[in-house]
C-alpha cells in the first residue's frame, strides 16, 4: 500500500501599477452628457498644461491579489502481485482580484478544478489487462466589477474604458 498528498497554497497581494489614458477635465466639459455616466467612472485629473488636450497619461499605484490552493491525493494498492489498483484527486482553487484604473471596474478571476482517475491493472504469464476511468471539472469565472453597474465601453481619441464583462467556462469531462 502507497499513499501521497500535498497541498501547495500560494498567497500575493502586492503593489501594481495602474496606468491608462483618461479623458481630461476639458473633454468631458465638451462631450455630450451620453458619455456622462463613463466620464464619471474614471479618476479625475487635473488638466494638462495644454488647455485643449483631449487625454492625458493617468498613473497610480494598485493592489493585486492573489491566492492558489492546489492538492493531490494518490494511492496505490497491490492487491495480488498480479493485480494494481490506483486512485487519484487533482484539486484546484485559483483567485485573483486585478486593479484598474477604473476602480468600479476591478477584475476577480475564480476558479474551481477538479480531477480524479482510477485504474486496475491485471497482469498475466503472457498478457496483461488495464481499466482505467477519470472524470475532469472546470469551474471559470472571470468578471469585471463594472458588470453590475452596466458600464459601457467608450473607445475615443486613446481612451478605451474596455466596458465590464462576464467570462464563464464549465465542463465536465469523462473518460
Amino acid at each position: 500500500l502507497f499513499f501521497f498528498g500535498s497541498y501547495e497554497g500560494a498567497r500575493l497581494s502586492a503593489a501594481q501599477p495602474v496606468t491608462d489614458t483618461v479623458p481630461t477635465p476639458y473633454l468631458q466639459s465638451i462631450s455630450p452628457a451620453t458619455y456622462a455616466p463613463v466620464f464619471a467612472v474614471y479618476p479625475k485629473v487635473a488638466q494638462p498644461a495644454d488647455p485643449t488636450a483631449l487625454t492625458t497619461q493617468y498613473f497610480a499605484a494598485g493592489s493585486v491579489r492573489q491566492t492558489d490552493g492546489n492538492g493531490t491525493v494518490r494511492l496505490d494498492y497491490n492487491i495480488t502481485p498480479n493485480d494494481l489498483l490506483y486512485a487519484r484527486y487533482i484539486r484546484s482553487r485559483p483567485f485573483k482580484l486585478a486593479p484598474n484604473d477604473i476602480v468600479i471596474n476591478q477584475r476577480n478571476t475564480t476558479g474551481h478544478t477538479d480531477g480524479a482517475n482510477a485504474g486496475y491493472t491485471h497482469a498475466a504469464q503472457s498478457w496483461t489487462s488495464m481499466t482505467r476511468f477519470g472524470y475532469n471539472r472546470i469551474r471559470l469565472q472571470r468578471l469585471d466589477g463594472g458588470f453590475s453597474s452596466d458600464l459601457e465601453e467608450l473607445i475615443f481619441n486613446g481612451i478605451d474604458s474596455q466596458g465590464a464583462e462576464q467570462f464563464a467556462k464549465s465542463g465536465d469531462f469523462y473518460s
